[in-house]
C-alpha cells in the first residue's frame, strides 16, 4: 500500500513538473511578417503557436535582462524594434529606431541592461542605442567603422573586400565589446564607455581570422575562459583563451564543422553552448538541398577545447539559427529556406535526438521567455 502511495504521488509530482516545464513561451524571429509565439510541450519540445505580433523579417531577437522587453532587428526594412512582454507572453510594441547602416545584422542587448547593440552589414559599421527606463530604444550613438578601413589593404576576395559588420556582442567582463566583421576577417575589440560610445582597446585591438574565412558569431564559455567563433565561409570553428582582466584573447584551436569528405558548398550559421557549459552546437548551411546540419561537439571545461562527437541533419534546408532551452533539453533549429523548425532533444552527452518537425515560414532566431 505504502508503495503504491509513493508511486502515485511520483507520478502526480512528475505531471505537474512537466506542466510547469510547459509554461515557458518562446519567440521565433523570421524572415516573415512576425515575430511567432509558442508554448512548448515539455515531454518532446513540439511547438503550439499561440500569438504573433506583426514586425517585417524581424530575423534576430534579444531579450533584456529583466525580461521585461524583446528586441528585434528587422533586417528588410533597416530598423530596430523594442516590445513589452505581456504577462500572457504576447508582445506590445513600443517603438522602433532606424538602422544606421542598411542591412542590420544582428541585435543584442548588453548584459547592463542599457545599452542595444546594433550593425550594418552593407556599411560595415557598429554602434550603440541608449535602452529607456520603458525598454524603448533611444537614439543612435556615434557609429565606428572598421578601423581597417582607414588606409589598410583589404584582402582581394570576392565579397572581402570591404567590411561587413555581422554581429556586436558584450564580452564577459561587460566593459569590452566584439564586432565580427565578416568582410575583412577579423573581430574587432572595443571598449564600451559609460554613454555608450566605442573605442578600440588599447591592449589587442582585434583579432585577425584566416582570409576569407568570414568569422560570423560568437559565444563565451559560461565561465568566461574561453571564447568561440563559427565562419561563415571557412567551415571551421576557432577557440580563444580570454583574459577578462587585460582583456586579451589567446588562439587555442580550429575545428572543422563539416565531416572531411564534405565537398558542397556550406555557409556556417549559428553557435550557441549548453546551460551546462559542455557541448557547443554550430549549424552548416548547404544551399538548395536539405543537407544542412547541426555539429556538436565537446567542451574540454580545463583547455577549452572541442571534441566533435556527432554531425545530424537539421531537419531541413538552410539551418540559419539555432538556440537551447535554458534547462538544456532541447535544441531548436531554424531551417529558413524549407520553412521548418527541427526540434531536437539532447541526451547526458549532448548529443541530439530530433523529435518534431514544426511549419514556421523562414525560421531565423530563438529567445526563450521567464517562467510563467
Amino acid at each position: 500500500m505504502l508503495a503504491k502511495s509513493l508511486l502515485s504521488i511520483a507520478s502526480v509530482a512528475a505531471t505537474y513538473l512537466a506542466s510547469v516545464q510547459a509554461k515557458r513561451h518562446i519567440y521565433v524571429g523570421s524572415y516573415g511578417n512576425n515575430i511567432n509565439v509558442y508554448t512548448a510541450n515539455a515531454q518532446n519540445g513540439n511547438l503550439t503557436l499561440v500569438d504573433q505580433t506583426e514586425s517585417l523579417a524581424p530575423s534576430y531577437l534579444s531579450l533584456h535582462p529583466s525580461n521585461q522587453y524583446i528586441y528585434a532587428c528587422n533586417e528588410l526594412n533597416n530598423t530596430y524594434s523594442a516590445f513589452q512582454v505581456e504577462k500572457n507572453g504576447s508582445l506590445k510594441f513600443i517603438n522602433k529606431q532606424n538602422s544606421i547602416g542598411s542591412a542590420p545584422a544582428h541585435v543584442a542587448v548588453h548584459p547592463s541592461g542599457n545599452f542595444l547593440l546594433g550593425t550594418s552589414y552593407d556599411k560595415g559599421i557598429f554602434w550603440t542605442y541608449p535602452i529607456e527606463q520603458n525598454g524603448a530604444i533611444g537614439s543612435p550613438n556615434k557609429e565606428v567603422k572598421d578601423p581597417a578601413v582607414n588606409g589598410d589593404s583589404l584582402a582581394s576576395l570576392q565579397g572581402h573586400e570591404s567590411p561587413h559588420a555581422h554581429q556586436l556582442i558584450s564580452a564577459i567582463n561587460q566593459t569590452q565589446v566584439l564586432g565580427f566583421d565578416l568582410g575583412i576577417d577579423r573581430i574587432n575589440v572595443f571598449t564600451l564607455g559609460k554613454d555608450g560610445s566605442l573605442t578600440a582597446s588599447t591592449e589587442q585591438p582585434y583579432i585577425n581570422i584566416n582570409g576569407g574565412a568570414g568569422p560570423r558569431h560568437g559565444v563565451f564559455s559560461k565561465d568566461g575562459k574561453f571564447f568561440y567563433i563559427i565562419t561563415e565561409e571557412g567551415n571551421f570553428i576557432s577557440v580563444f583563451k580570454y583574459d577578462a582582466i587585460l582583456g586579451t584573447f589567446i588562439f587555442v584551436q580550429s575545428i572543422d564543422t563539416l565531416p572531411a569528405n564534405f565537398s558542397k558548398v556550406s555557409y556556417g550559421g549559428e553557435i550557441r553552448i549548453s546551460p551546462n557549459g559542455k557541448t557547443l552546437y554550430g549549424t552548416n548551411r548547404v544551399p538548395g538541398t536539405e543537407e544542412g546540419s547541426i555539429a556538436v561537439y565537446k567542451i574540454n571545461t580545463t583547455t577549452g577545447k572541442l571534441t566533435l562527437v556527432q554531425i545530424i541533419g537539421s531537419a531541413g534546408e538552410y539551418p540559419r539559427g539555432l538556440n537551447i532551452d535554458p534547462e538544456g533539453k532541447f535544441v531548436y533549429c531554424g531551417n529558413q529556406n524549407s520553412n521548418t523548425i527541427g526540434v531536437f532533444k539532447t541526451d547526458a552527452e549532448g548529443k541530439l535526438h530530433l523529435t518534431a518537425t514544426v511549419h514556421q515560414p523562414s525560421p531565423a532566431d530563438f529567445e526563450f521567455g521567464p517562467d510563467i
